[in-house]
């Protein structure tokens, strides 16, 4: 007669082992589906190990289980902790819900794993992590990399070991990463930069120069072109590189604006971005919440240049390589770079040192140029605090006269009444 199949909700027949100090349990379930599932549960006495394995039992005949041996290293519980960004956590177009996390900012999680923790601490037992230890290890990634590496190394750290307390490996409360408070590292103040109408004159007719200007030199003949427009639109549109490549045929529009007449506005309303599982692709949402937004034209370079990809592109998108497709971002950066290394003198005579010419550095211009309250709003910031501390600086308070006109009269020189 065969023996009677388990049912969910029953263990199978359980084996204990004993590994130096740790003891393993093992057994069979299954789960509401019928499928089976090898479980193992660990613990310094035969009782612990059993108890572990009954409690992830419970979690796969929830359907939410996920494996972290407590007695595992940084790399177990980084590959955990992927697993379940991936899963259960990752960002979906076709079905948006906050607090879901991006693709891309996952993609970035993982190359942090690789280059900056997997050097020190991949090989190290998840419960000897103290938070002397990591407070060292991201002081040491601060000094030999960058701050910024420093604080993405902790973001990570952090959302492994909440992980790890959500399994039971580490008690609730006691995540060993340190507060950004208590380790005291910031990131570096933002560079501001404000480029006048003649230093942005001055700058374009150098891109339009430079292929010209190439002679007979071998190599790819720069796509001038594309960088002159992709300059006018990020500060003249005061949008992100990301967002002009996004712009496709349909976000040109006619509209009546505030007088009522009937004007050419832009929709800004996506970005073009890759993963390393989707590759290129326009994602219909921007970097932050709310900043969809719809533009009103009011240049002639911006005209003009809508006007030009409108008729160059075959396809919905106006930025697109010769094939049709999408461009990654990194191609008109790419071409950016080699225009401020050819153009080194030219940059510093009009004060514009190389490393701040960027597309971020022609948004940062037209945002000091419009103030902090006006470019808040054009920029659709949340806080006004990311406006004044990333594009326009602090602004200088000012105390006119008439606000002290109640403390213009004299008390040295006050004449007493009798």
């Amino acid at each position: 007669m065969p023996r009677p199949k388990k049912q969910p909700g029953e263990l199978g027949r359980v084996s204990v082992q004993q590994y130096r100090e740790r003891f393993r349990a093992d057994t069979r379930i299954r789960d509401g589906e019928g499928r089976a599932h090898h479980v193992q549960g660990w613990g310094p006495s035969p009782e612990a190990a059993q108890d572990d394995l009954q409690r992830k039992a419970h979690l796969i005949w929830g359907g939410v289980f996920q494996q972290v041996d407590p007695a595992g290293t940084v790399e177990q519980l980084a590959v955990a902790w992927l697993l379940d960004l991936r899963r259960n956590r990752q960002w979906d177009e076709a079905d948006p819900q906050p607090g879901k996390i991006k693709p891309q900012s996952i993609d970035r999680y993982e190359g942090t794993l690789h280059s900056t923790i997997k050097p020190l601490l991949w090989g190290v037992k998840i419960t000897s992590l103290t938070p002397a230890r990591i407070y060292n290890f991201l002081h040491e990634v601060a000094r030999t990399k960058s701050n910024h590496e420093a604080l993405m190394a902790r973001s990570v750290l952090a959302g492994m070991f909440d992980l790890a307390i959500l399994h039971g490996v580490v008690s609730p409360g006691a995540s060993p990463v340190p507060s950004v408070r208590t380790l005291a590292i910031h990131r570096p103040a933002s560079k501001l930069i404000a480029l006048t109408d003649d230093d942005l004159a001055v700058i374009i007719q150098l891109v339009l120069a430079w292929e010209q200007n190439r002679g007979s030199k071998t190599g790819k003949r720069p796509d001038v072109r594309l960088l002159a427009d992709l300059l006018i639109l990020t500060n003249r549109l005061t949008i992100r590189l990301s967002e002009a490549l996004a712009l496709r045929r349909e976000d040109v529009v006619l509209r009546p604006n505030k007088q009522s007449v009937l004007t050419e506005h832009v929709w800004i309303n996506g970005t073009m971005t890759h993963t390393d599982e989707k590759g290129l692709y326009r994602q219909s949402e921007l970097k932050g919440k709310g900043q969809e937004r719809l533009i009103e034209v009011v240049n002639t370079d911006v005209h003009a240049v809508l006007k030009r990809r409108m008729a160059d592109s075959l396809g919905d998108l106006l930025f697109v390589t010769r094939a049709g497709k999408g461009m990654y971002p990194e191609r008109p950066q790419a071409l950016a770079r080699r225009f401020r290394a050819a153009h080194k003198e030219e940059l510093d005579a009009i004060g514009v040192p190389q490393e701040m010419f960027v597309y971020r550095s022609m948004r940062k211009s037209a945002a000091a140029t419009l103030g902090t309250d006006i470019a808040q709003q054009v920029l659709a910031h949340e806080s006004k605090r990311t406006t004044t501390q990333h594009y326009t600086g602090r602004e200088e308070k000012i105390v006119g006269a008439e606000s002290l006109l109640a403390l213009s009269g004299s008390i040295e020189h006050r004449d007493r009444q009798p």
